[in-house]
């Protein structure tokens, strides 16, 4: 399925952005994604925790609109002292 979309709504919404995946179309404020929900969380939950990070991080995505979500997770983890916790991605699909 492929979505096109007029000119004239790019030039009414510019400060959205417009991801196609495999038959979806997300439009969201250009600072709003799954990638900075999932940061968000993240630091909600080591604030809520003392400083401490969660003990896993799991995120599953089946399309390339969830590699933000999945490059925010691995960014949290990567930041974390010299014992990142265990993280996993999961990919399902054949559409990333």
């Amino acid at each position: 399925m492929t979505f096109a979309l007029d000119d004239d709504v790019y030039a009414h919404y510019p400060h959205r952005q417009v991801e196609h995946g495999l038959g979806e179309l997300e439009i969201l404020p250009k600072f709003l994604h799954k990638g900075s929900f999932v940061r968000r969380v993240l630091e909600l939950s080591v604030e809520a925790h003392g400083g401490l990070s969660p003990d896993m991080v799991l995120v599953i995505g089946d399309d390339v609109v969830d590699e933000k979500m999945f490059t925010a997770a691995f960014g949290h983890v990567a930041a974390q002292a010299a014992k990142p916790p265990p993280s996993r991605g999961c990919v399902v699909g054949g559409g990333a």
